[in-house]
Formats: C-alpha cells, sequence, structure tokens
C-alpha cells in the first residue's frame, strides 16, 4: 500500500511502545536466503565482523558452521527436525 508510511519500532500513533532494540535495518530488491541472512548478522551493521558470531538457537555453535541452525544440537550428531 503505497499509502501507508514505513515505521520501524512502533505503531503509527504511539499506542504500543517498541521495548527492543533496533541495530540494523537493510532494504533490498529480493528476498535474501538464509545463509545471506547468516552472513549478514555474522558482520553486523558496519560489515567488518562482530566479536560474537550469530548462534540462532544458542547451542554455542555459530550459524556459519552449524548443522542445524535453527535446532539446538551442541554435539551436531542429532538430525535436525523436518
Amino acid at each position: 500500500d503505497p499509502t501507508m508510511p514505513l515505521r520501524l519500532s512502533n505503531e503509527g500513533g504511539g499506542a504500543r511502545l517498541f521495548a527492543g532494540r533496533l541495530g540494523l535495518a537493510a532494504f533490498h530488491t529480493r528476498a535474501l536466503d538464509a545463509a545471506e541472512v547468516r552472513r549478514n548478522t555474522r558482520l553486523g551493521p558496519d560489515g567488518r565482523g562482530d566479536s560474537q558470531a550469530a548462534d540462532v538457537d544458542e547451542d554455542a555453535i555459530p550459524d556459519d558452521v552449524d548443522t542445524c541452525v535453527d535446532f539446538a544440537n551442541a554435539n551436531q550428531t542429532v538430525s535436525c527436525p523436518n
């Protein structure tokens, strides 16, 4: 809807305040695949890399080498659920 303004981190009117933190916003001309999203997350907003790689499932295995990014699998031996 071209009449709808773009809003980041709050609704129009301010009825529901955003309690989080917005670290980076990016606009692309196409959908990014999962690997591109992980890479961008790992590199951070300055593109130089973050001191801590992304770990979506919090299993202490960085997402870029995790065999199952969305499922905690610290020993990397369990098959990912479908």
